[in-house]
């Protein structure tokens, strides 16, 4: 749960920034553009998101019944992104991938 670790060694300020992040998301009416600043489509064709409340990359995809999946989360280290932050971005699309054949394989559990 690397998404989990990352989001718990934040401070409770970026912690509370990153929940209210998320509820924007959210409540956002689907199709709605969302400001760059805060959420950005980082790869198109798989729909991986990265939520970025201040200094961090949460990489995330959304499922049907509009369950947000965060998968990791990194520092962010510039406007460009990395190797490092495209490798990170390459296993968010692994963990959608799997998650997906996990639903569909009736093998998935839910928390």
């Amino acid at each position: 749960m690397l998404a989990r670790d990352y989001y718990e060694a934040l401070s409770e300020t970026d912690q509370d920034r990153f929940d209210d992040m998320i509820r924007y998301f959210c409540e956002t009416k689907p199709g709605s553009l969302l400001p760059k600043t805060l959420c950005r489509i980082e790869d198109q064709p798989n729909r991986i998101y990265a939520l970025k409340p201040r200094d961090e990359r949460f990489f995330s995809f959304t499922t049907a019944g509009s369950k947000v999946i965060v998968t990791n989360a990194c520092h962010k280290h510039s406007q460009q992104m990395t190797r490092a932050d495209l490798e990170r971005l390459r296993f968010a699309v692994r963990c959608k991938n799997d998650y997906l054949a996990r639903v569909k394989g009736g093998t998935c559990y839910e928390d």
